[in-house]
Order: structure tokens, then C-alpha cells, then sequence
């Protein structure tokens, strides 16, 4: 696999008190249309609670890493390993959500020696069953993007409420779209250049997440060849589709010594929910 190098912030604890367990980081990894802003509170808060450093990265196609044509499951996890390998990070702890879920999952079982423990944030590894509907939704979004970046509206979006309303059409919830809306940005250089003023732009390369989108769904691996008894913890939203209680077996096929968390939530559960999140993930890391 051809990997890319990520792009990535450094979230270092602020005692200088050195803990035994503070040798093995956390690598946060985003979900679709995140990036590793997303997770900077998390970050900041986990490395204080538990006195370790925290990297969060950006992976491929999605806010500043490089765009590269493949985005499947292998290809998420093969850039994470590269870079904990380039970065020598001993052991690290891999926190992933939605499609960083299923990255963090997979190094595991990929490159078992390489991890300490994994933390699936509302995923499960699995061709997702109850997420059809989930991801055509996800495409709907992406044509909404296109339409805004592209200007193929009766009128020029050249701002973001109005991104924002075009978005509307496919998502009722203002913070989803908002979230969404992260990855377009202005460009103040390119307006009114010929008769079309190109005002808004797409962070993420559209036509190769869309292509994509049923190999984010899917799931590359068997368990009857691999499978990690490392400590697993499965985060879930008890309002999300993305873990019904149907797909649970499977966490047990893969990850024989999984702890469930369920948390009330949609799928979001770190925006939603994120005290909770807290305080669920720091208390099972000190105690694995």
C-alpha cells in the first residue's frame, strides 16, 4: 500500500511528572469529513488527565494530509502505522471514531505488536448493516458540497450561511452542518475572475470520497485469520445505528477481550456527549 505521510498535532501533559504509564501516547484519529481539529479538546483533556502526550492526526483526503485515490480501511491504517514507526512511538494507545474506528481497529489486527490498546468510538468491525441509509446520506451531503463549490446554484454561494442553507436541504441538524461545513473554505484571491466568482473551495478532494464511500462501509478482514486479545475498549452511541446490538458478536469474534460503553447518544458521541466521553475512556486507559 502506498501510504502518505499525515499531518498532525502534538498535545503534550502539562506536569512534568512523569507517570510509569506515560510511555505509551494516544493517537486520536478522526472520523468522515473530520479532521484533527475536531478532537482538540479531547486531546488537550485526555493528556492532562493522564499525564500522556497526545498526537492528533489527519488522515488521508481529510483536512491538511495528502489527498491519495485509495481510502479504504487498509490504506487509513497503513499511514497510522507509518507514522507511528517514522515517530517511534512506543506502544501507542489508538483512539479512533466512525472511520477512525475501523483504522484503529484494523492496525491491530494488521500489525498486532505494534499497539497497546484500541478504543473504537461507535464502530464495529463489520460491513455495517444499519448505516445504508447513514451513508447515502453521507453522499447527499457530498453533492450538496459540490453543488457550493462548483456554483452550480441559481445564484453564486459566497458565503457560508448560505452554504449553509444549501446544506440544508439534506441535513436538519444545524451542528451537523456545521461540522460538514468545516471543510469548505473561502478564497479571498480567486473572486469575481471571469463571470464566475469561485468564492468557495473544498478542503477535501469530493469525487474520491464519494468514490469511496462503500469502501469506508466495508470491512476487509476475517476473523477466523486474524484477530487481538489486547485490551479493546467499544465506545457506542446508544441513539446511533452504527452499533446495533446484531454486530456486537462480531467485536467478540475480533476482539475477544472487548469492554463495551454505551453512552446516550447519536453517533457523534465526542460533540454530544463529550464529558462523558471523558470520563468513560480516561478512567478504562487507567485501568488497562
Amino acid at each position: 500500500i502506498d501510504t502518505v505521510p499525515l499531518a498532525y498535532d502534538l498535545y503534550e501533559p502539562t506536569s512534568s511528572f512523569s507517570s510509569s504509564f506515560n510511555n505509551s501516547p494516544i493517537i486520536f484519529l478522526h472520523g468522515l469529513f473530520g479532521n484533527k481539529l475536531n478532537n482538540r479538546a479531547s486531546s488537550r483533556q485526555l493528556s492532562k488527565l493522564l499525564n500522556k502526550s497526545v498526537y492528533a492526526l489527519d488522515l488521508r483526503n481529510h483536512g491538511l494530509s495528502p489527498h491519495a485515490n485509495r481510502n479504504d480501511t487498509p490504506s487509513l491504517a497503513a499511514d497510522v502505522e507509518n507514522f507511528i514507526i517514522e515517530n517511534k512511538l512506543n506502544k501507542p494507545i489508538v483512539i479512533g471514531h466512525s472511520m477512525g474506528a475501523k483504522a484503529a481497529m484494523a492496525i491491530s489486527l494488521r500489525r498486532p505488536n505494534l499497539l497497546s490498546q484500541v478504543i473504537s468510538v461507535d464502530n464495529v468491525p463489520a460491513i455495517n448493516t444499519k448505516t445504508i441509509d447513514e451513508f447515502e446520506k453521507f453522499a447527499k451531503y457530498i453533492h450538496q458540497l459540490k453543488k457550493i463549490t462548483t456554483q452550480i446554484t441559481p445564484k453564486p454561494v459566497e458565503s457560508l450561511e448560505e452554504a449553509d442553507h444549501v446544506l440544508s436541504s439534506v441535513e436538519s441538524d444545524r451542528l451537523i452542518r456545521q461540522f460538514v461545513l468545516t471543510n469548505i473554505k473561502r478564497d479571498y484571491s480567486k473572486k469575481n475572475i471571469g463571470h464566475t466568482p469561485l468564492v468557495l473551495h473544498s478542503r477535501i478532494p469530493l469525487e474520491i470520497i464519494l468514490k469511496n464511500l462503500e469502501n469506508i462501509r466495508s470491512w476487509e478482514f476475517d476473523s477466523k485469520k486474524s484477530t487481538w486479545n489486547g485490551p479493546t475498549l467499544l465506545v457506542r452511541g446508544l441513539k446511533s445505528k452504527f452499533v446495533p446490538n446484531e454486530d456486537l458478536p462480531k467485536m467478540k469474534q475480533f476482539f475477544p477481550n472487548y469492554d463495551l460503553a454505551s453512552i446516550d447518544s447519536g453517533h457523534w458521541i465526542i460533540s454530544e456527549k463529550h464529558q462523558e466521553f471523558i470520563n468513560v475512556v480516561g478512567k478504562w486507559i487507567k485501568e488497562h
